[in-house]
């Protein structure tokens, strides 16, 4: 579980629920596994989100901000959980380049930068400031997310799209999301302060974001780019799935593991969808012509 849902828009995850949800894993016996793969780092105000919301998880996932600019991820759990996948599956804790010491280093001297500057402390601060200067622009009129996690809302992805590209004329970085295509990606640097945030829009003034936001262009180009977005998601999955049920799948089908051949499955399924959308948005560029 994420405690917020990074890209279904940035959507805090209510305390209660999660609450209720460990307590719930408590009684049955089952393993509390905590995705803070974005969340982690400071983006949420805390360290780690979850502690922001008063659970422990059994299980904890890292990555993105742990290399601080390296490749590396983390799966951290006890003592006791870990040695338990050392035998089943045998030797399942391990990975080829885990613990990299290029990585690992990169990681422990980023972590040390984020302690010794105290920019998590200033996050709250820089989260209230960019809800007062940019609510009003947000089709709800109010930015979801929490901390430097944020999203605004803009009506759809066509809006969504123009806005992006406006501001990379002004040197600003935004992005959008995966699962939520009518709002706009904000997440800012731990680092940036609030002098730099307060002058984003002034580089960025209302009228210009507003008419850009406030058009509707269904252009051909515009279904085109979206349609190529789509296929350039969903083509690698496609083309990996049979290799990965020839080696993987397969043989743990055979074995009565079904667990992987049933995840390959719903990632080929999925990747089809996404295949599909995207060439229908494709030819919907290529032939509307109104």
């Amino acid at each position: 579980v994420e405690i917020i849902q990074a890209e279904s828009g940035y959507k805090p995850v209510p305390p209660a629920y999660l609450s209720a949800l460990q307590d719930r894993c408590r009684a049955v016996g089952a393993l509390l596994i905590v995705d803070e793969i974005q969340t982690g780092f400071g983006r949420s105000g805390h360290l780690f989100a979850h502690q922001g919301v008063g659970i422990t998880p059994d299980i904890l996932c890292l990555g993105k901000a742990l290399g601080g600019g390296m490749p590396l991820g983390a799966f951290i759990a006890s003592r006791e959980k870990m040695q338990s996948l050392a035998q089943n599956p045998m030797l399942g804790h391990l990975t080829t380049f885990g613990g990299h010491p290029v990585s690992c280093a990169a990681g422990w001297a980023a972590f040390r930068v984020l302690q010794r500057e105290g920019w998590i402390d200033h996050v709250a601060s820089k989260e209230a400031l960019m809800r007062r200067e940019l609510s009003h622009l947000s089709e709800t009129g109010r930015l979801s997310g929490q901390g430097l996690l944020l999203a605004l809302p803009l009506g759809d992805f066509d809006r969504v799209l123009s806005v992006q590209q406006a501001l990379i004329q002004q040197g600003l970085l935004t992005d959008w999301f995966l699962f939520e295509n009518q709002a706009l990606r904000l997440a800012p640097p731990l680092s940036i302060s609030e002098e730099e945030l307060a002058s984003l829009p002034r580089h960025s003034p209302r009228h210009t974001f507003i008419a850009m936001s406030a058009e509707r262009p269904s252009s051909n180009k515009q279904k085109l780019v979206k349609g190529l977005i789509f296929l350039s998601i969903a083509f690698p999955f496609l083309f990996a799935g049979p290799a990965f049920y020839y080696w993987i799948g397969a043989p743990a089908l055979r074995e009565g593991a079904w667990g992987w051949t049933a995840f390959i499955v719903v990632m080929m399924f999925s990747a089809a969808a996404f295949a599909v959308r995207g060439i229908a948005m494709i030819l919907d560029g290529f032939f509307d012509h109104e």
